[in-house]
């Protein structure tokens, strides 16, 4: 990795052990939380590089005025998450890099785990680990569990993605042959990623939740979900390519950007306050839930729909384990079923 590149406003140790890489356009009011559960890690062999993608609003500015030397400020122009991780990339000095997104959480253990994980296991490139999910204000209303060893991983990453990307930790030697991420994955380019390390190397995912991931109103998964679920089927398209002729088609040059044939054709367009009032129901966070009811309840429902959520409305005013226990159960039926 290079060691010196203009634009650096903060340098540290020379050979970290860790780059902790976080790209940012306009992190607003959350970017200084997530620095701070970086700058807070008990493992403190770090150095965090930042790169600003070309932001508008002052939050990075907020970052600067830490002068914290573990922090490296990057800018450039504004080009999207994809170029600024493989800009970010190049600058990493770290043995280990460790992907961290600018409105998510690291847990204070995470780095400590994810790099002894790392030197236990020398034939494993990349680690995710399980995560909780946050919303907008901090509150906890869901997890995230995954398949966590190698075998496993080899069948169920090609269904879906197995991990989180801001909680990934992967080998840098690994770029040698992966060559950072692909620029033609607007979305899903942490899931391409994967699915190429998987081809070259181990991957693991630990059990424990050693990252918050910030579930709300301006997560890109809720907001272009129908361009992430076509792009996540590229990744799956290519790579089932890969493993049946070495190849895919943006290593032939075949592909020509038309990613909207691999889109969903039947697909619903995705309804954020379903899927908040969804978790909101698991999480029992009795206000939150009437909020979403009363804005679904605003909108022309079919009768039976309607009656669900008027059901959910009178439920919201048990108790909030009580709320918990039913959908639970409710759950455990339809999983039956």
């Amino acid at each position: 990795m290079a060691n010196n590149h203009p634009g650096d406003t903060q340098t540290q140790s020379e050979n970290p052990k860790v780059s902790v890489l976080l790209c940012v356009y306009n992190g607003g009011e959350y970017l200084g939380e997530s620095v701070s559960s970086i700058l807070g890690q008990s493992f403190q062999d770090f150095e965090l590089v930042l790169v600003d993608d070309g932001s508008t609003d002052n939050a990075v500015a907020g970052i600067e005025a830490l002068n914290d030397p573990r922090i490296r400020i990057i800018r450039k122009k504004n080009s999207g998450l994809t170029p600024s991780l493989n800009f970010g990339i190049s600058h990493c000095r770290g043995e280990y890099i460790a992907r961290q997104d600018a409105d998510d959480l690291s847990h204070s253990e995470r780095l400590k785990t994810q790099v002894a994980f790392m030197e236990a296991n020398p034939e494993t490139g990349v680690v995710g680990s399980s995560v909780e999910l946050i919303d907008d204000d901090g509150d906890v209303i869901g997890e995230l569990s995954f398949d966590s060893s190698h075998e496993a991983l080899l069948t169920s990453l090609m269904k879906k993605n197995q991990f989180v990307h801001g909680a990934l930790m992967f080998r840098a030697g690994i770029l040698d042959v992966i060559k950072g991420y692909r620029e033609a994955f607007v979305y899903a380019q942490d899931y391409d990623f994967t699915l190429r390390c998987q081809e070259t190397t181990r991957l693991a995912n630990l059990s424990g939740k050693y990252y918050s991931l910030r579930f709300g109103s301006q997560r890109i998964s809720i907001a272009h979900a129908g361009d992430q679920r076509a792009f996540a089927n590229m990744a799956r398209a290519f790579a089932r390519q890969r493993r049946e002729v070495g190849m895919d088609d943006l290593d032939t040059g075949s592909y020509a950007g038309h990613f909207s044939v691999f889109s969903d054709k039947n697909s619903e367009p995705a309804d954020q306050t379903r899927i908040m009032l969804y978790l909101y129901l698991r999480s029992g966070l009795k206000n939150k839930i009437r909020r979403c009811l009363s804005q679904l309840l605003t909108k022309p429902q079919p009768l039976k729909t309607r009656l669900k959520y008027q059901l959910s409305y009178l439920i919201s005013y048990l108790p909030s384990g009580v709320i918990r226990q039913v959908y639970a159960r409710m759950d455990q039926l339809r999983e039956l079923n």
